[in-house]
């Protein structure tokens, strides 16, 4: 199974300072979450993540070496839909944009951030 979904990004806490998304624009994750469905559970989840920002002054982070985020996220259709989780990945910038790409795996994915994924298509 493999299921691909935008979230909004409400907050993002990139190693623990908070960063001031521009509310005036949202911003969004695009997630995708794999998994082998055996009928009632999830075998090997994983869960890829990857945001790109465009003008948004998050001071000078470092490319290539691993950064902490913590992100919350809700569900554009419905607003009571939320998460919050955290991880480790590497940043990219190119032209005043930044890039995060995450990988989450099976210890790392707890059923809520599942719930919130599959809760995207009811």
């Amino acid at each position: 199974m493999k299921i691909q979904t935008p979230a909004l990004i409400e907050s993002l806490i990139l190693d623990d300072i908070p960063q001031d998304l521009q509310r005036e624009q949202e911003h969004y994750i695009q997630l995708e979450f794999s998994a082998i469905d055996t009928g009632g559970a999830f075998r090997d989840p994983i869960l890829d993540f990857s945001i790109l920002l465009q003008n948004v002054d998050l001071g000078h982070p470092s490319t290539g070496k691993k950064h902490n985020i913590d992100l919350s996220l809700t569900d554009p259709a419905k607003k009571d839909n939320k998460i919050r989780f955290s991880c480790t990945c590497e940043l990219a910038i190119n032209d005043e944009q930044l890039e995060i790409n995450g990988r989450l795996h099976e210890d790392e994915i707890n059923n809520e951030l599942v719930g919130f994924v599959l809760k995207r298509f009811q």
